[in-house]
């Protein structure tokens, strides 16, 4: 053959491996780009699903049992007629995944016209149009502000309350003709409204029958110039005056040498330093600083109006190792703290020099009901309180073991848990939440004069996501989810496996190894619990056979335990204990393969072995892992292990190997 031929042969072998090579790039991208089937579920079901858009074509409505989504961050919004629409942001990584949501109901205010001069009225809700009169409209609950216009007449107003799931009924009439509408506003609260000589009332003032024509305003604040100004109202339409009394603004920025200082101003908190507020007073501020290890911090600072003080604050630490501050904050801002009977004060508190455990912490203000709750602080651990005491009424126990967790009525905050205080009579959704957990809710119905109940919030943790699919661990691959992996080590010197999710307990899969006298291959599954996010056991059942020259053959059935340490998101501590039954063909000798054994009939032992391995995720999809096993017990040496590549020494006992693997 010539040297052309020769070279021609090459280019075109070196042509097909790039194209192969391509093809195969092409392939994953697009699997990586493939969208993935998942579930989608609502607490109640029947809801209207879109995913990114309120304006997209609907996916259907809950429950969803395959629908397919691009791989990626998205928004799933569920919507249902008389709850709240829910925009729940999600990342779809896999097939099988599931989306939950639980749905609040929704306030309704059903708004109806008193006289036929009000039907088809303009009708707006906090100052956005809605549509005319009558209305029904679906609300957040709380206090909104319902406007009624209508041509030639005066425009009327009234606020009103509703709760999470109310349907309220609103009558509303237009006001008349005859008369205008005056809006008094300030931006310095309790302002004093003059009109005409005559004191009217505290700013904002609306006065809807105010008389057509001129009139003189006068805003007045003690220490200031009054504002004054002519309005000119005319009939049917609302005129406003803005007062403006307030001098330049001041600011303040507070950084601090002590890690998670926390920095209040006049009782209010700002947060963690540095912090600091932009709308100040022009005078005299009292700033605190308080750090876990570090002594408290209190002083007078000045700040000048139209200028933005810095201040940069060095704490002292404390002697010893101290033990956490309890920091208590509420509503009404009168009320009183007292930590195992002793009383600390008003709020916001800041309670330091106890022991170390749990401290009973209640919150009384007159007129309302106290609150009664747990709060454990220990060596450098602060405990934080907050709560949102209610007028007297009936008592609440909410109980719970999670620490750190939040009660609330809706989506306001009432206290931490667990909760003993008090709750207004009617309709409620009470809620629990807390950090890492899933959500706990209850519908109430409290009557005058009887208690609401004891309750108990059980709120489960959340396992978190994981950046990669563990596969060596004793935790089974997600549903449908594969991976393949490849490895090397001793006595195999290479190892081929593959692996897929069967369901939430259970995988399976198979295979190939081999180190030249001896090819194998199993079948093998995969049991497993995840009863905690830190730990997993499971069993492993492994099955098969391998092949040789020279008459060699084997046979297999191994059975696994194992048990996992998860430091999540991405390592994976794994132990593994073992009962191993082989059957080997093998007529050698076992310290020399070139001599026949005494008996070439076949060889059956039992063995006992132990070990573990460490899997890291190094991506989404990539792992990389090592392990090591030791034959601790075995009725015989197997000799097909012995006189390893002419070693002359007898089977090793010690195993270890690493690997990859990547899960799709």
């Amino acid at each position: 053959m010539t040297t052309l031929g020769i070279r021609s042969q090459r280019s075109a072998r070196m042509t097909a491996f790039v194209a192969l090579f391509i093809a195969w790039g092409v392939t994953m991208s697009a699997h990586a780009a493939r969208p993935r089937t998942v579930r989608i579920e609502s607490t109640p079901p029947g809801a209207l699903v879109l995913l990114d858009a309120p304006g997209a074509e609907p996916l259907g409505a809950t429950p969803l049992r395959r629908v397919k989504v691009p791989p990626g961050d998205h928004t799933v919004i569920f919507r249902l007629d008389g709850y709240e629409e829910l925009r729940l942001p999600v990342t779809v990584k896999r097939h099988g995944q599931k989306i939950t949501a639980t749905l609040l109901k929704a306030a309704v205010l059903d708004i109806t016209a008193v006289d036929e001069a009000t039907w088809g009225a303009a009708l707006s809700i906090d100052g956005v149009p809605s549509d005319r009169v009558p209305k029904r409209v679906q609300v957040s609950p709380g206090r909104h502000l319902i406007e009624i216009t209508s041509e030639g007449r005066t425009p009327t107003e009234q606020w009103v309350t509703v709760d999470r799931g109310q349907v309220l009924v609103v009558p509303v009439r237009v006001g008349g003709d005859s008369a205008g509408g005056l809006l008094v506003t300030s931006d310095m609260a309790g302002a004093e409204v003059w009109i005409g000589g005559q004191r009217r009332g505290v700013a904002p003032f609306v006065w809807e029958d105010a008389p057509a024509g001129k009139l003189a305003v006068e805003v007045r604040v003690p220490g200031r110039s009054a504002y004054r100004s002519t309005a000119e109202v005319a009939p049917g339409r609302r005129t406003t005056v803005a007062a403006s009394l307030n001098a330049a603004r001041g600011g303040l920025r507070v950084s601090a040498d002590a890690p998670g200082a926390e920095v209040w101003l006049d009782g209010t908190r700002l947060g963690t330093a540095p912090a600091g507020r932009d709308d100040l007073s022009p005078g005299e501020h009292l700033l605190e600083l308080y750090a876990s290890g570090y002594e408290p911090l209190s002083e007078t600072v000045v700040v000048e109006g139209g200028h933005r003080r810095l201040l940069v604050i060095r704490l002292e630490p404390l002697a010893g190792d101290p033990i956490g501050a309890i920091i208590v904050d509420a509503e009404p801002k009168g009320a009183t703290v007292k930590v195992d009977g002793r009383d600390y004060g008003a709020v916001p508190a800041y309670v330091r020099g106890l022991v170390a455990g749990d401290r009973e912490v209640v919150i009384e203000a007159e007129g309302h009901r106290r609150v009664v709750t747990r709060c454990r602080v220990g060596p450098k651990k602060d405990c934080r309180v907050t709560a949102a005491l209610v007028p007297k009424g009936e008592r609440l126990i909410v109980r719970s073991t999670v620490e750190g967790g939040a009660l609330y009525l809706g989506e306001a905050l009432l206290g931490p848990l667990p909760y003993d205080g008090g709750i207004a009579p009617g309709k409620h959704l009470l809620v629990a939440r807390a950090d890492g957990h899933t959500t706990w809710s209850r519908e109430l119905d409290v009557a005058e004069g009887s208690d609401a109940g004891v309750f108990d919030a059980t709120l489960e943790r959340i396992r978190p996501e994981v950046v990669g699919a563990f596969v060596h661990s004793a935790d089974v691959l997600p549903p449908k989810k594969m991976a393949i992996d490849l490895s090397v080590g001793w006595v195999h010197l290479a190892e081929l496996s593959f692996d897929i999710g069967i369901s939430s307990f259970l995988d399976a899969g198979f295979a190939l190894r081999g180190f030249g006298r001896l090819t194998e291959l199993e079948v093998h599954a995969r049991g497993a619990w995840r009863f905690t996010p830190l730990l997993s056991a499971g069993v492993r059942v492994r099955a098969g056979g391998g092949f040789g020259p020279r008459d060699v053959d084997t046979g297999f059935l191994l059975a696994e335990v194992l048990g996992s340490v998860h430091i999540e998101p991405k390592v994976a501590i794994t132990l593994l204990f073992a009962s191993d039954l082989y059957s080997d063909h093998y007529p050698y000798s076992e310290t020399d393969s070139d001599i026949a054994a005494a008996s070439d009939g076949r060889q059956t032992t039992v063995g006992f072995r132990f070990g573990g391995n460490v899997e890291v995720a190094l991506t989404e999809r990539w792992n990389l892992w090592t392990g090591i096993e030791w034959t601790a017990a075995r009725s015989e040496s197997r000799r097909v292990l012995g006189d390893l590549f002419g070693s002359e020494s007898e089977a090793a006992n010690l195993w270890f190997r690493l690997g990859a693997s990547a899960s799709f």
